[in-house]
């Protein structure tokens, strides 16, 4: 349940325990909620959707990104700085956290997130990306690099160092962490040292484990606690 092979495309409100955007939907129609743990099955619907959907939309946001001057995240307490670092696209209703294919110059999806809602969604393929962050940092060997669970962590682990520790951060949170991984593996093990920072809930520590079997030798785990 916490490694699914689905792809994450929205994440919003949960209906059993009411949490506004704890309620993860992936392309497969299935549903899991960070916060009281309820999980539906699903069928192939959200997937076509999506499919029929991004495209016209994903070249309408690229080219309004292409266009974009930096900007800062106020209510997030980020500066303009930090979030161009990430190629972020912000305007005053959703921030747009693009995700980029191997040696590609444009984003082949992003995550919309509704700033006043706090909900999200994907928009293009998000199962052709690496991690967040990952376009910013070349493939030769490197000392360490830092693995958070969602965008705005990566640029805030970023800032507080200075920029100066590659920071990614995963495409499908906690409950993708093997999947994610894996996809990127890679990239990570031109890394001397993985540091995994995760919040200590069930969906953090279920992404340790996996992320352990991957990355033993060279894993090291920071633990925070749930927001």
């Amino acid at each position: 349940m916490h490694d699914t092979e689905s792809q994450l495309v929205s994440k919003g409100p949960c209906g059993d325990c009411g949490s506004s955007d704890a309620c993860a939907t992936y392309d497969d129609g299935h549903t899991y909620c960070f916060s009281c743990e309820t999980h539906t099955k699903g069928d192939t619907t959200v997937s076509q959707t999506v499919e029929l959907t991004t495209d016209g939309e994903l070249g309408r946001i690229t080219q309004q990104w292409q266009k974009a001057s930096p900007k800062a995240m106020p209510e997030r307490s980020l500066q303009s700085g930090p979030v161009s670092k990430y190629n972020v696209l912000v305007t005053d209703t959703h921030h747009y956290y693009p995700y980029f294919a191997e040696d590609q110059a444009d984003p082949v999806a992003f995550k919309v997130r509704n700033i006043k809602d706090k909900t999200f969604r994907v928009v293009g393929q998000l199962k052709d990306a690496g991690l967040f962050g990952q376009h910013r940092y070349g493939a030769g060997r490197q000392d360490k690099i830092v693995i958070v669970e969602g965008e705005c962590d990566a640029i805030a682990a970023a800032a507080l160092l200075n920029q100066d520790t590659p920071v990614v951060s995963l495409k499908g949170g906690a409950a993708a962490t093997g999947r994610d991984i894996k996809a990127s593996y890679d990239f990570l093990d031109g890394f001397k040292e993985i540091v995994l920072c995760m919040d200590a809930d069930d969906a953090g520590k279920a992404g340790i484990e996996k992320a352990a079997e991957i990355f033993a030798g060279k894993l090291r785990i920071v633990k925070l606690n749930p927001q």
